[in-house]
């Protein structure tokens, strides 16, 4: 599968696990960080970026997206303060 690693470093921040510098090479931390997302929502924890793993992590992404667009009324009330 071709992917590109800093859309994957990107991805994995937003996620809440850090590879790193988001360098686009996938070195020890970053195989590390996505072995941490893997182990964390139940897949084999290999380390290797396949469907399984862009299924969860977009799964992540649009639930973390939520939560933000929920915040988004609460912070316009404070910017005047």
């Amino acid at each position: 599968m071709n992917y590109d690693v800093k859309k994957i470093q990107e991805a994995l921040v937003l996620c809440g696990f850090h590879p790193g510098a988001v360098d686009g090479v996938m070195g020890p931390q970053t195989k590390q960080a996505l072995t941490a997302f893997q182990r964390h929502n139940g897949l084999a924890a290999d380390g290797v970026f396949g469907p399984k793993s862009a299924e969860v992590m977009l799964k992540e992404l649009g639930e973390a997206a939520g939560r933000a667009m929920s915040l988004i009324p609460y912070l316009g009330t404070l910017k005047g303060s």
